[in-house]
């Protein structure tokens, strides 16, 4: 893995002890050499006289934690890169992209993406269309699990990597369909992808225990370390915005879930290792694993390099039919107008991500005002009984779609999107940054991997808070304070108290 650059953060918690202690664990290189600068760099304001680094304001300390930077910061630098703790693709997502279990690179060829993408869907025509020559474009290795279970990886290492922190005891290859790990697996697709998260940490603790010899002592204080990021249970934090749940289906469902989840994990780890019993002693920990996850993690969104490669064949001669090299290739024009072969996949392209693609292959849903509601029982019934007719207005969407996608440009078709790698990660660092309408960073990750890139926004001056937008910072003041009641709550940054103060004069 490439080195991360020097890390330019101060991190703020609420003891000194679990810093340190956060520093040997988190900052160590999980992913290999590219966090050990955070171990260096990350430290607690108390020791901040110690080290040169500034006070933190008064006003900082009532956020409770957060970073601020040890040196002044350009606009536009990238300044900060860290690997997450713990990652995960979206199930769903999975469907149209095959990425790598670990870093998340898109795995394999172009080959490889493209049946993926289309196996299945309204479009899968398209796979027997296309010049051979496309297919062969190497994005990286391709790695199964010897075990047989499914998951890819881009290459050894991070195989290798994922086995020797989790993949070890999270591993279905060997199992039957009714073994305890595999029930735990689809209830979490079904569910809440964020229990296979959950998984993955239970198993990265053993396994750190393990390598450092120390037992279950060293399983405890790993819990007790990703508790100071916690804010409460899951179903105290799972509510979404502005949802009062008034019916309790919601909470009963989660509790069912939880319950349902905690045992089957349970029976599936427990018989592996004597060091799951801390884990296991009750549900409390899981439940507040799953409270850390809604809070404190962010989308993992990594661009599909499909689309510069579609740019990249619009400029060359269109393949010929076979791969004789006495093809007419050299002879033909170059240029998006002239590949018909490539207009049918960006056609083909869009009418899947028209049609098919949707906020389960994102993981970014709407929130709502409350979980259920009380006439949701009753949808399926009505929508059973009229079968025929969905399935009729289904084949009219399908059609109106087609025919819009038809009748696009070529540079249009271009600029469609491609569907991106999506999935949910927990990241240290990011966990401590706090919100801002008017943010100062943004994080992205423009390496092709879920390596998360902190850029600044603007000049960052020593000693000053960083922060970023955990919603629509453009959206309406009273929208804003909505959205982020999901996240426990109210703003006050000057762009929200300066609107508020605003709406009081008019009054």
């Amino acid at each position: 893995m490439p080195s991360s650059s020097s890390v330019t953060l101060c991190a703020t918690f609420d003891s000194p002890e679990r810093t340190a202690q956060l520093q040997d664990d988190f900052g160590a290189a999980r992913f290999g050499a590219a966090s050990r600068s955070s171990k260096r760099d990350l430290s607690h304001s108390a020791h901040q006289a110690k080290f040169g680094t500034p006070p933190c304001s008064s006003a900082f300390e009532e956020k409770g934690s957060g970073l601020v930077a040890l040196r002044n910061v350009a606009a536009g630098e990238v300044f900060h890169s860290e690997w997450p703790f713990c990652v995960v693709q979206h199930p769903a997502n999975s469907a149209f992209i095959r990425a790598c279990t670990r870093c998340c690179r898109f795995a394999g060829t172009c080959g490889l993406q493209l049946a993926t993408l289309f196996s299945g869907t309204v479009e899968e025509a398209v796979l027997n269309e296309l010049p051979s020559v496309w297919g062969q474009e190497k994005l990286s290795d391709v790695v199964e699990c010897p075990q047989g279970c499914g998951e890819v990886y881009c290459g050894q290492e991070c195989r290798a990597a994922d086995w020797k922190d989790n993949h070890n005891f999270m591993c279905v290859g060997p199992l039957d369909d009714d073994a305890p790990l595999v029930q735990f697996k689809q209830l979490a697709i079904e569910y809440a992808d964020t229990l296979l998260l959950a998984g993955k940490v239970f198993a990265s603790l053993v396994n750190r225990a393990q390598q450092r010899g120390r037992g279950a002592e060293a399983v405890r204080e790993g819990m007790n370390e990703l508790m100071g990021f916690t804010q409460g249970k899951w179903d105290d934090v799972a509510r979404p915005a502005g949802a009062t749940d008034e019916h309790g289906e919601g909470e009963t469902l989660r509790l069912q879930v939880l319950a349902e989840a905690f045992e089957l994990l349970k029976a599936a780890l427990l018989p592996a290792s004597p060091l799951f019993a801390p884990l296991f002693e009750s549900d409390e920990f899981l439940s507040r694993l799953l409270g850390m996850f809604e809070r404190n993690n962010i989308d993992v969104e990594i661009q599909s390099p499909l689309k510069q490669l579609c740019h990249s064949w619009a400029q060359q001669p269109p393949p010929a039919a076979s791969s004789s090299s006495s093809s007419s290739v050299g002879a033909a024009a170059a240029g998006p107008a002239s590949n018909p072969a490539l207009r049918r996949l960006l056609e083909a392209k869009t009418v899947v991500m028209r049609y098919e693609w949707d906020e389960d292959e994102t993981g970014n849903y709407q929130s709502t005002a409350a979980d259920t509601s009380p006439d949701d029982a009753h949808m399926d019934e009505e929508t059973e009984d009229d079968d025929e007719a969905d399935e009729a207005a289904d084949e009219q969407r399908l059609a109106s779609i087609r025919e819009d996608v038809r009748n696009l440009t070529m540079e249009q078709l271009l600029a469609e999107e491609w569907p991106n790698f999506h999935g949910t990660a927990f990241f240290p660092s990011v966990a401590r940054v706090n919100h801002s309408c008017v943010p100062n960073i943004k994080m992205a990750y423009p390496r092709g991997t879920c390596e998360v890139c902190f850029g600044a926004l603007r000049g960052i001056s020593c000693g000053e808070e960083m922060s970023t937008s955990y919603i629509d910072s453009e959206a309406p003041r009273d929208v804003r304070q909505t959205n982020l009641l999901e996240y426990g709550f109210v703003c006050r940054c000057d762009k929200c108290e300066s609107e508020a103060a605003r709406v009081n004069l008019r009054r």
